[in-house]
């Protein structure tokens, strides 16, 4: 969605000002949109999501914890 907050605008400016070439832009979004958000689609990305927050939230508080560790 934060990309759609890109996209949009940009499409947006370039028909006030006349050209369509950003149709292929915002088509492209759209396709990509709506593959992601396929009930088939859906299922596969989200757990992945989680997993690769949670580690990264794990190797946040491991750096955290041992740079706490060093000043001490």
């Amino acid at each position: 969605m934060a990309i759609g907050l890109i996209v949009y605008p940009i499409d947006f400016v370039l028909k006030m000002i006349g050209l369509t070439g950003a149709g292929g832009l915002v088509g492209s979004y759209l396709r990509l949109a709506e593959s992601a958000f396929a009930p088939e689609g859906l299922p596969t990305w989200i757990p992945r999501l989680v997993v690769l927050v949670i580690g990264l939230v794990g190797v946040v508080a491991l750096v955290n914890a041992w740079m706490k560790r060093e000043r001490a």
